[in-house]
């Protein structure tokens, strides 16, 4: 195919071929191009520290624990004791301003009509008092 022309007789090139089969005979460990070498793109530093810290996490939390009970400075204990709460999965409850609303001990929708005259009356005499 030497009179060829086009991307396609580049690539079927029998010199480039013959080349390409050495090259992977003599480093078959060799990436091609295009081929990444860590497709994850994580290192292998990655996983070992991961074992290091999944073994020793036991002995870490039970750290954190006794730190969070029983450190002398408050700053200490209080960031300890939320991690340990966070990492126990217990989640913060919402703050709902309704709740602090206390409802009214005294209903006045459910007077009678002559309980509310007598208290318009007592309201009457109260504001002609106040007033000079």
């Amino acid at each position: 195919m030497p009179g060829a022309k086009g991307k396609i007789a580049r690539t079927l090139d029998p010199v480039d071929l013959a080349a390409e089969r050495r090259a992977k005979a003599a480093y078959p460990w060799r990436w091609q191009p295009g081929q990444s070498g860590n497709p994850g793109g994580i290192s292998r530093f990655y996983y070992e520290s991961r074992r290091i810290f999944r073994e020793a996490s036991p002995e870490a939390a039970q750290a954190l624990v006794d730190l969070a009970l029983h450190a002398e400075d408050e700053r200490v204990r209080s960031i300890c004791l939320v991690a340990v709460l966070d990492r126990s999965g217990v989640k913060p409850i919402d703050y709902d301003p309704a709740q602090d609303v206390t409802p009214p001990s005294w209903d006045p929708g459910a007077l009678t009509d002559e309980e509310r005259e007598n208290l318009k009356a007592y309201l009457v005499k109260m504001v002609r008092k106040a007033k000079p």
